[in-house]
């Protein structure tokens, strides 16, 4: 083959192999492990809660690294749908009792007195002790019961009263019926004027859960009571259950305090922490840290107490961290016996995707290089004018192996392929620049 006839098809093979480069196609193979898919549901849409063994093998935080294929390995439309808690407001009636009190002024602030029946419930509420019959109503309790108290957001009042009025009310919480706190004061009202009737008679509240509310009205008008209270609800929707992952912790050198290290691997978005501590230890006061690598820096997430017996759930501020430290404090010994457990609790997000193409389908995730397209629920669900399913259509099977634990890792870097191609593309252009300025010496 003559210089100019290898030249020439060096470069055309550069040429073909450029689109091919640019034009690279998602595979299967480009993902560590996979999991067989069986299509239970009939709809457009399937469902599918990500289990543990695939949150546990993502690299991605976005999880873009998670990718659902049909069995001629074309990638299909998917999105990724996370649990909200969305709380609805629900209007509820409330239990309410009148305040009897002596004498002609309304003590604001002053202890409640209750009497009860024999199973406990309450029959009458006082403000102070019945020492005659010359009592008068000027105010109401509410009792919200022992359990099950959502907070509540406000208070609407049915009132009767013979005339136009005017009043101030005040509300308080207590739970233990002898210190009551004020939460919020309102003027009520309902005015006549030429046939219209305006009234005023709802307050609004900061949230409060406490057993008891004490309503007291300053200068209430003869005549006025109390028909109803409403009281605005605001209650979470229920979650599905919480998953709960252990990690192990590790003793790390720090010259002010002990502190442990705790490693996330995978994808997880944890919102519930809580601390087991060993056997030697009852009490422990520390803060929790993350960072996004082992070295730091480290934010601060919380700060408690922490019991052996009680073992308590605690909230989990927003991170990004996969590394979590436990900050000791060095008084009353630390912890002894042993290391302490982090637990981490998360919800795990449903995959939804359109069952098009051939099946089987392939569920295939973890991957350093290959991303694939997430659309949002919205997005997924303009496809089709079916609904998105709210239970899981989709059974996992059988796993698989297919580009291994390499494609998980840092070092494997960009496909072999893509090498090749690249050297080829660049020794043409060297090869090209060469004989092209061999020729110009040759003029």
């Amino acid at each position: 083959m003559s210089p100019s006839h290898f030249v020439l098809a060096l470069g055309m093979l550069a040429l073909a192999c450029t689109p091919c480069v640019r034009a690279h196609a998602l595979g299967p193979e480009e993902f560590a492990r996979g999991l067989d898919l069986e299509v239970r549901g009939a709809g457009a849409i399937q469902a599918l809660t990500l289990p543990a063994e695939v949150l546990s093998a993502l690299v991605d935080r976005d999880y873009g690294d998670v990718c659902v294929f049909d069995a001629q390995g074309k990638p299909l439309a998917q999105a990724l749908a996370f649990p909200v808690e969305r709380p609805e407001v629900v209007s509820t009636p409330l239990p309410f009792f009148p305040l009897e009190i002596r004498g002609r002024d309304v003590p604001f602030g002053a202890a409640v007195v209750v009497e009860r029946n024999e199973q406990g419930a309450i029959t009458r509420a006082l403000s102070a002790p019945a020492r005659s019959d010359s009592t008068r109503v000027v105010g109401y309790l509410i009792d919200r019961g022992p359990q099950g108290r959502s907070p509540v957001e406000a208070l609407t009042l049915g009132v009767d009263a013979p005339h136009a009025f005017t009043v101030q009310v005040q509300v308080e919480s207590s739970d233990d019926l002898n210190d009551f706190t004020p939460i919020g004061t309102a003027t009520f009202a309902r005015l006549e004027h030429e046939g219209h009737t305006p009234a005023r008679n709802a307050i609004e509240l900061p949230p409060t859960s406490t057993r008891y509310l004490r309503l007291s009205f300053r200068k209430s008008p003869t005549g006025l009571t109390l028909r109803e209270v409403i009281a605005e609800v605001r209650r979470p929707v229920a979650l599905p259950a919480r998953h709960v992952i252990a990690l192990p912790g590790e003793l790390v050198n720090d010259a002010d305090a002990q502190v442990f290290q705790y490693t996330m691997t995978g994808t997880y978005a944890p919102d519930r922490y809580r601390v087991l501590l060993p056997a030697g230890t009852t009490l422990i006061e520390a803060s929790l840290e993350s960072a996004e690598t082992s070295t730091g820096p480290y934010a601060a997430l919380d700060r408690g107490i922490f019991r052996g017996e009680e073992s308590s759930v605690r909230e989990l501020p927003r991170t990004h961290g996969r590394y979590f430290r436990l900050r000791v404090a060095a008084q009353d010994g630390g912890v002894r016996g042993g290391l302490p457990t982090l637990q981490l609790g998360y919800l795990a997000p449903r995959l939804l995707f359109h069952s098009e193409g051939i099946e089987p389908y392939l569920l295939a995730y973890g991957s350093v290089r290959a991303r694939c397209t997430q659309f949002d629920e919205a997005e997924l669900a303009s496809i089709t004018p079916e609904p998105i399913p709210t239970e899981d259509t989709v059974r996992t099977g059988r796993k698989r192996v297919l580009g291994g634990e390499a494609m998980r890792s840092e070092e494997s870097g960009p496909a072999t392929k893509s090498y090749v191609l690249w050297s080829v593309v660049v020794i043409a252009v060297l090869v090209l620049a060469a004989l092209g300025r061999k020729r110009v010496r040759s003029l």
